[in-house]
């Protein structure tokens, strides 16, 4: 077992690991700025005279599933690391990532077919009255890709430190634990996005 080092026994005399509390921050962050433009968002379909109403590409009825399912395998990573498991919580940290890339491919891929049907990130008709709410799609899909990316460099960065050694036991739990919790937060904000996107459209 490595030992404590001074910076852990720091943290355990802290009424809350300081790391933990940015990362939650960040979250209520998010939360304020997808809700603004999901704000903004209804308010552009209620001032356009022909609200664009349109199919969300059926691959985002899949990648739904993915993401919502990719919570699985990042809590059994989680759960191994509490346990000193390293092993098993790689094998569940590389589920969880090739779960993320293969969400990101079907964003890509409903993108495209939007792309296909005529819905384009800029709404170059200005004269149509249908607003755009086509252009807030995109910014949807494309900001919460980013967080997926960021989301993806954190169970790369994991695994890598997990595989070396890098960090101590104690640490690792830590780090699992606000790796998971950020999973688990992009794939609720996606079904939040989802439903929001599918609901405004009816």
């Amino acid at each position: 077992m490595m030992p404590t080092t001074l910076t852990e026994r720091r943290n355990s005399n802290q009424l809350i690991d300081p790391q933990k509390f940015a990362l939650w921050i960040f979250l209520i962050t998010v939360i304020m700025v997808f809700g603004g433009m999901t704000s903004a968002y209804i308010v552009d379909r209620g001032n356009a005279r022909n609200p664009l109403l349109f199919d969300l590409p059926s691959i985002l009825n899949w990648n739904l599933v993915i993401v919502l399912l990719s919570s699985i395998p990042m809590q059994f990573a989680y759960f191994s690391a509490r346990k000193g498991d390293t092993s098993r919580a790689l094998l569940g940290l590389s589920i969880t990532f090739v779960m993320g890339i293969a969400f990101l491919v079907g964003q890509f891929q409903g993108m495209e077919d939007m792309f296909a049907s005529g819905i384009h990130l800029v709404n170059n008709d200005r004269g149509s009255g249908i607003g755009n709410s086509g252009s807030f799609f995109f910014v949807f899909v494309l900001l919460h890709g980013a967080h997926i990316i960021g989301g993806l460099l954190v169970l790369l960065i994991t695994g890598i430190n997990t595989a070396r050694g890098a960090v101590s036991a104690t640490r690792l739990r830590s780090v699992y634990e606000m790796a998971t919790t950020f999973w688990h937060f992009l794939g609720i904000l996606w079904l939040y996005l989802y439903w929001f996107l599918h609901f405004t459209q009816e």
